[in-house]
């Protein structure tokens, strides 16, 4: 066993776990491997062509958008950095309470030995009677009523490869919210503080909710936005893209 099969075989192999490893020459060659990358990859700037924008819904009559990378550039990026790469797929559970399907794997890059997980789910196209009973209350969909069960498994397979990668810091400005354009702010705070106005009736937590925000970094108002929506019971709709599979 060379020391590159040593570090694939690590138990944890997360890049926090890499840190361990330096007291091991054979082993701290590929953490710094992993390291450097790492660096590359949180240092690149994603190009505004590949920037999208999704609705995260309306709050007290502003809609709410967050910005995305294209699916076509986080693969073209990571296949760049990370050209040895693997997927395995450690699950695919059918949820049927709610008609999806959710995908867990890991995502190694063979070069370094460096695993990281990744979740994605996609819903079930059901018949269109079906939905309409559901929707009323009337009946349950049932496994007859699904019509394409093999797209929402191929879906929720590549959300789960895109969830993977992320974790390697492919397109880290977007998902790390490094760069906010200013108008962006703007719409966040104004989107917050109606969400808190119309739904949050203690006049405690009302200030509690407004301090939590106020000691929020920029970049991490987007996600502390979209959480006290779902919160709120206002759902966030994740963009629909093409599948993507390698």
């Amino acid at each position: 066993m060379n020391d590159n099969d040593k570090l694939i075989s690590v138990s944890d192999n997360s890049l926090d776990s890499l840190r361990n490893l330096d007291d091991h020459p054979g082993l701290k060659l590929f953490a710094d491997k992993a390291r450097k990358l790492r660096k590359e990859a949180s240092e690149a700037k994603t190009p505004s062509e590949y920037i999208k924008w999704k609705s995260g819904g309306f709050v007290g009559g502003t809609e709410v958008f967050f910005p995305y990378p294209t699916q076509a550039y986080m693969f073209s990026e990571f296949n760049r950095l990370y050209p040895l790469h693997k997927f395995k797929i450690i699950s695919t559970k059918f949820i049927p309470e709610v008609f999806s399907v959710e995908v867990s794997l890991e995502v190694t890059d063979i070069t370094t030995g460096v695993t990281e997980p990744g979740v994605g789910a996609s819903r079930v196209q059901i018949k269109k009677k079906a939905r309409e009973l559901a929707e009323a209350g009337e009946k349950m969909p049932t496994p007859f009523d699904v019509v394409s069960y093999d797209v929402a498994v191929k879906s929720a397979r590549t959300q789960a490869k895109k969830d993977g990668i992320k974790e390697f810091d492919i397109c880290a400005d977007i998902y790390d919210r490094v760069i906010i354009p200013e108008e962006t702010i703007k719409a966040w705070n104004s989107a917050y503080e109606k969400l808190v106005d119309e739904h949050v009736v203690n006049p405690v937590d009302k200030m509690n909710w407004k301090k939590r925000w106020d000691n929020e970094p920029l970049k991490g108002r987007g996600d502390l936005l979209k959480k006290a929506m779902e919160h709120c019971g206002i759902e966030v709709v994740e963009p629909i893209e093409e599948s993507n599979e390698e």
